[in-house]
């Protein structure tokens, strides 16, 4: 936080950030020892300040069998007074490499660092687009840091439908044995507006909208 505390997508800091996550995931240990193989996918996407360059940062450890993968997702960028906030979501990606790579998974895990995802979701929209292999499930980190209420499970896409209702109550019930109690979730009327507008906030958005289920 001290060193990228203005992350605007696809500036300087931001940039320089997804290096350090690159570097410091692969710093973990090669993926014949059970780390990560780590790539950088630079693309152009549009944000709130118009077209730039981002980076997406992919890292990639198999697992013991042909299972379909998880994805787990979370954005780098930020401005504004939550910037520090939401840095946590990419703390938690950098912390959930470091257990990972000391343990066995049947299932390929993907951690994805993101930009743009404060304001357009460019990063996770391209992301959804390249990915060609079937995907289990995918988790988009948010501003887990923001108050000190239970995490929300947001399941709405950017279209119609949303993430698999397995996939929600895994998710709830993982939360509620951490926290002691159930995370909230959207009440009728939230449902029923999404029906009726199905956008979405949040990088699960364009992951369901393209059917990754997240």
């Amino acid at each position: 936080a001290r060193e990228f505390p203005n992350r605007a997508p696809g500036g300087d800091a931001d940039n320089r950030l997804a290096e350090r996550v690159a570097k410091t995931i692969a710093g973990l240990g090669a993926p014949a020892s059970g780390g990560f193989h780590v790539r950088i996918r630079h693309i152009e996407g549009q944000t709130a300040s118009g077209e730039r360059s981002l980076s997406t940062v992919v890292a990639e450890r198999p697992g013991s069998t042909g299972a379909s993968p998880i994805v787990i997702l979370a954005h780098r960028d930020a401005t504004g007074p939550d910037a520090r906030s939401q840095l946590s979501g990419t703390a938690v990606l950098l912390e959930l490499a470091r257990v990972l790579v000391n343990s066995e998974t049947k299932r390929t895990i993907i951690l994805v660092s993101t930009s743009a995802g404060s304001s357009g979701d460019a990063g996770a929209a391209d992301f959804a687009t390249q990915t060609t292999s079937p995907v289990d499930g995918a988790i988009a980190l948010g501003d887990i840091a923001a108050g000190k209420q239970v995490p929300a499970v947001v399941s709405f896409s950017d279209a119609l439908g949303g993430a698999p209702s397995e996939l929600v109550a895994t998710l709830a019930h993982a939360i509620g044995q951490q926290f002691g109690r159930e995370p909230p979730t959207p009440g009728l009327a939230v449902q029923f507006a999404h029906l009726a507008f199905p956008l979405a906030v949040g990088e699960q958005g364009p992951l369901d909208a393209a059917g990754l289920g997240a």
